[in-house]
């Protein structure tokens, strides 16, 4: 949330799929009807309360249900239920430590919690550019495929066309008849 404070948003969009939800059969993650109410009161503190939430999918019905319930609450103004403490586990702590990291450079809030310098100003910071060999490295050959050359049918396609259809006009699909009646 203090990355998105600093970033100050006009609108707050949400695609709201539920696939995170307790009993979701493919997310897994078990997020509470509490949790998605909690987290959307949280996004309702930034642009002056400017927030659109789309409903977007999920796979257990029930969990979609009482989800998407406690957000419209939240949304028409009630507060969210309380959650009950609980540290997160090793793994989501270290996860949030190294995008923390990652961060700092380029985020002034993100670099004071971790009590760091400050950030620098964005056109000052130099993204770092990753040789092609450090990408296959980092997401195997097959998540980073080599790119194949463009192909040149813009300047074959007097050769490859049927010399029926060279100089003939071509007849509007059936929608386009269809909808202004033309042939």
């Amino acid at each position: 949330m203090p990355v998105a404070r600093e970033f100050a948003p006009d609108l707050v969009l949400v695609a709201a799929g539920f696939d995170a939800a307790a009993r979701d059969p493919l997310g897994g993650m078990e997020v509470s009807p509490a949790g998605y109410a909690y987290m959307t009161a949280q996004l309702r503190s930034l642009a002056a309360g400017r927030l659109v939430v789309a409903l977007e999918g999920g796979y257990n019905l029930r969990s979609i249900s009482s989800s998407a319930a406690a957000v419209m609450r939240v949304l028409l103004g009630d507060d969210p239920p309380p959650l009950p403490p609980a540290p997160p586990c090793r793994s989501a702590a270290r996860d949030i430590l190294e995008a923390s990291r990652a961060m700092a450079p380029f985020w002034r809030s993100v670099a004071a919690a971790l009590g760091g310098p400050q950030a620098q100003p964005r056109s000052a910071v130099a993204r770092p550019r990753l040789s092609r060999a450090a990408l296959r490295e980092l997401y195997g050959t097959r998540a980073y495929p080599r790119r194949r050359r463009r192909s040149r049918w813009p300047f074959k396609w007097r050769a490859t066309t049927p010399s029926a259809w060279r100089g003939a006009a071509r007849r509007r699909p059936a929608w386009h008849r269809f909808m202004y009646g033309d042939e």
